[in-house]
């Protein structure tokens, strides 16, 4: 080792750089596996075969929730793909038919100057495991499509305002009542980007709304610092 060269790599620094550079060859795996969604086609390079891309995901809304369908309308196949097949450009499809409904659900809505997709973060153990974050990517492909719809009504960006405290278990390995205890407290904000909270809003993004509890603790910090929460954008809803 050259003289004074001791550079200390932790691990999460060491999994974020291997599992960049394995994200290429994750999405050749990807594109020669059967389509998640039918099951029957090849699937592509961005995770889904051509048919399924272009099947027309419309998203719908329900109250303050905005999805593209239910969790076993074939959605759910696709979120474990992306999160656990190495198909995270799934999410590219699905955050922009997504943004679609979010555009529409906010033309009806009193939202106006500056308008935040928060995504609900994963843990950065996680995170480096995936390559990405699932929420953050949907809300980058969900601001690319919202901008333009949005323009002349204030500024739109993806705000990673949240910081996730701890690492419990999944969520989807637990029973209805043990989410809430595993979630509560789990986020808060940035300092970077505390001060520029109050009056923004604020759209929550994440990939599976179940009970809810985990929206719910991420919308916690936001509100307390004055943030609107307007709308929770999700792939799919699974209610328990």
């Amino acid at each position: 080792m050259l003289t004074g060269m001791a550079p200390v790599v932790g691990w999460r620094t060491c999994g974020t750089v291997l599992a960049r550079a394995a994200a290429p060859l994750l999405d050749a795996l990807a594109a020669l596996a059967p389509c998640p969604a039918c099951g029957e086609r090849p699937a592509r390079a961005h995770g889904c075969c051509d048919a399924c891309t272009t099947r027309g995901w419309r998203a719908r809304r329900d109250g303050d929730v905005v999805s593209l369908g239910g969790y076993r309308d074939g959605l759910g196949d696709l979120v474990r793909a992306a999160k656990f097949g190495g198909a995270m450009r799934l999410l590219d499809v699905l955050g922009a038919a997504l943004a679609d409904g979010v555009c529409a659900a906010l033309a009806d809505s009193h939202a106006r100057g500056r308008l935040w997709l928060v995504p609900v973060p994963s843990h950065p153990r996680r995170r480096a495991v995936r390559g990405d974050d699932p929420a953050l990517r949907l809300a980058r492909a969900m601001a690319r499509r919202v901008a333009d719809a949005h323009r002349g009504r204030g500024t739109i960006r993806v705000a990673q305002a949240l910081r996730r405290r701890g690492m419990g278990p999944p969520q989807s390995r637990l029973r209805p009542t043990q989410r809430v205890a595993n979630v509560a407290h789990a986020f808060d904000l940035d300092p970077r980007w505390r001060a520029r909270v109050g009056g923004a809003d604020v759209v929550l993004v994440d990939d599976v709304l179940t009970s809810g509890a985990t929206i719910r603790s991420a919308a916690e910090p936001l509100r307390s610092a004055g943030a609107v929460i307007r709308l929770v954008a999700v792939v799919a809803v699974a209610r328990v």
